[in-house]
């Protein structure tokens, strides 16, 4: 069943493929969302996407060591 709930920064999700990944920022009008998945790839979905996907909210994974801090730091040079 797709997804009603809002995606909230620093929240970990799963599909039921068990592609475990957390949301890293999502932009001021809610259409695009940024998540990085843990094998460390990062994807931009929009709002129809993630709406779409069918997702449960997990605990984080004790093994991650993504680099959402990078991420992160590079995406505010961006926009500065």
């Amino acid at each position: 069943m797709p997804t009603e709930e809002e995606p909230r920064v620093g929240t970990w999700y799963e599909t039921p493929e068990g592609r475990t990944f957390v949301v890293l920022a999502v932009d001021g009008t809610g259409d695009v969302i940024d998540i990085q998945y843990v094998q460390g790839a990062v994807e931009q979905i929009d709002k129809d996407v993630w709406s779409a996907m069918e997702t449960a909210e997990v605990e984080p994974p004790e093994n991650w060591h993504g680099s959402m801090d990078d991420f992160l730091s590079g995406r505010r040079r961006r926009w500065e």
